[in-house]
């Protein structure tokens, strides 16, 4: 697990599951209810929520898309 992020208005919390092509991840404060929400293309680095705004950005380094 690298990196956490806590939404306190939908009781939720966000992570990275894994290093290198990773899973943005979000579960309820219970633990209940896990599920993956993207995939990293990089190095996975750190998860933060803006409950607000209903957004959620994550960093990641590494590899970069050609386009």
């Amino acid at each position: 697990m690298i990196g956490i992020s806590v939404d306190p208005v939908n009781l939720a919390l966000y992570w990275m599951d894994g290093y290198y092509r990773g899973h943005v991840v979000r579960a309820y404060v219970d633990g209940g209810n896990p599920k993956e929400i993207a995939t990293t293309v990089g190095i996975a680095n750190g998860v933060d929520v803006d409950p607000v705004g209903g957004k959620v950005y994550w960093t990641e380094y590494g590899q970069r898309l050609q386009r």
